[in-house]
């Protein structure tokens, strides 16, 4: 099971939709059990993220972080998350960790940064993660050498070919975070067609 987190992205939380989870949401339908928990639409974030990987046994935890609000909110999220599941892999992604990869690894509640543009990146850090093997080969990852500690990676993966990326989920589960998500934001994501969502919109550094 993998939990995406949007952490809020403004002070005033605009319920904008969580585009570069869906894009990784995206790829990983039909592969992972997932769900995505947005920080937008929670007034406390923590019991909904704590509950998703308690009750559902979530192994990966991917935070979105932008530098302001989400970085703000993200890092005692996931250090309290790491404190009280210590299995809990927590990979983060976005331009901030692309660009200060060695700096979000000196934290010990981030295990693996994904570098630049991450769909496919995420989904075969998942694949590896999930079934017990080795992350080594995985391009576009940053993460700490189990032996040494000393960071390893940091290259961003190549960016993808926009039409090799599927098309946004869009059931409205896969958009909102609880029941009472907005009722636009679940008509939007449900009502949004396969054909109108462009290919080169699904591509984001998340």
């Amino acid at each position: 099971m993998i939990v995406l987190y949007n952490p809020p992205s403004s002070a005033s939380r605009k319920p904008v939709l969580p585009m570069s989870l869906l894009a990784l949401g995206a790829l990983l339908e039909g592969a992972h059990e997932y769900a995505i928990i947005d920080g937008n639409l929670e007034a406390d974030p923590m019991p909904a993220l704590d509950r998703a990987i308690a009750a559902r046994g979530a192994a990966v935890l991917g935070v979105t972080v932008m530098p302001g609000p989400q970085l703000r909110n993200a890092v005692p999220v996931c250090r309290a998350l790491k404190a009280k599941y210590p299995h809990l892999k927590i990979v983060w992604g976005g331009y901030f960790p692309t660009q200060h990869y060695d700096v979000a690894l000196r934290a010990d509640y981030v295990d693996y940064v994904v570098c630049g543009h991450g769909e496919f990146v995420f989904k075969a850090l998942a694949d590896a993660l999930l079934a017990g093997e080795e992350v080594a080969a995985v391009p576009g990852l940053a993460y700490r050498d189990a032996g040494t500690g000393a960071i390893v990676g940091g290259q961003p993966a190549p960016i993808p070919d926009p039409n090799a990326l599927p098309d946004f989920p869009t059931t409205a589960s896969r958009c909102r975070a609880t029941s009472g998500a907005p009722s636009w934001a679940r008509a939007r994501c449900r009502t949004t067609p396969a054909t109108g969502v462009p290919s080169s919109a699904t591509s984001a550094r998340w």
